[in-house]
């Protein structure tokens, strides 16, 4: 299960500076394999949930059911910017709004 992460911390060693998209990784990967089971983390404010339940749907349904979701409400100051977004302060407001 990688970690979905939309930008890296910079500085001289450019710390998880690349990173693959955890979602087309995972159905990569199904689809190359036969009996493991694959997750993606998904970050609840940065993927429509109209794209996101298609897109899970889909994998899931061609890995014949070997595909598991990891969601997580993010937390990263620079990624909620990325995407135009105010990063909730409190740990309750992110939650809150991830469990919506």
């Amino acid at each position: 299960m990688p970690i979905a992460r939309w930008t890296g911390y910079g500085g001289a060693t450019d710390f998880q500076g690349d990173s693959l998209d955890t979602i087309t990784w995972a159905a990569g990967l199904l689809a190359h394999t036969q009996r493991i089971s694959v997750f993606a983390t998904a970050h609840a404010a940065f993927v429509h949930p109209l794209l996101a339940t298609t897109q899970f749907a889909t994998i899931d349904h061609l890995s014949g059911g070997r595909f598991g979701l990891n969601i997580v409400c993010g937390w990263n100051q620079p990624a909620y910017e990325m995407f135009g977004l105010t990063l909730p302060r409190d740990h309750a407001t992110r939650y809150r709004d991830g469990q919506e």
